[in-house]
């Protein structure tokens, strides 16, 4: 997880554009990371329930996939900063990242290790499936 934390940080980028048909192409080959993450971004967003927040999950190209939002925009949302930590597949391939920006923040760090402990859950569910399925073939 130290590396998780290490390359976690995100710098304030506004998200890249796609069309409904692609954004709706992309969640489809997505569907079970989305399926996996959505617990993890709802328990993420009920923990920063005080404050104004957008928790997204986004695909290998940084394109948003599923955000929950509170009190806060998602297009406002990605010009401040903001967290992430990457989610990987078992042989290491990074599939995409949840992000984490919030309206104010003095506790950076410890929301951190909060996001990065998410995308680290997924990415071991990730490997259990994957493990499930090749002993069941």
């Amino acid at each position: 997880m130290a590396d998780t934390l290490a390359s976690a940080m995100v710098q304030p980028i506004a998200p890249r554009q796609v069309s409904s048909a692609e954004l709706e192409r992309r969640r489809a080959d997505n569907a079970e990371l989305i399926e996996l993450a959505r617990p993890h971004l709802e328990w993420l967003s009920a923990a920063h329930e005080g404050v104004p927040h957008v928790v997204s999950l986004v695909d290998s190209d940084g394109i948003i996939l599923t955000s929950l939002a509170k009190q806060l925009d998602v297009a406002r949302a990605m010009r401040l900063p903001g967290m992430g930590a990457p989610i990987q597949l078992p042989d290491g391939t990074t599939i995409g990242a949840i992000k984490l920006h919030i309206g104010a923040d003095a506790e950076q760090a410890s929301r951190l290790l909060v996001v990065a402990h998410a995308a680290f859950a997924i990415t071991q569910e990730l490997k259990r499936r994957a493990q499930a399925r090749a002993r069941a073939a």
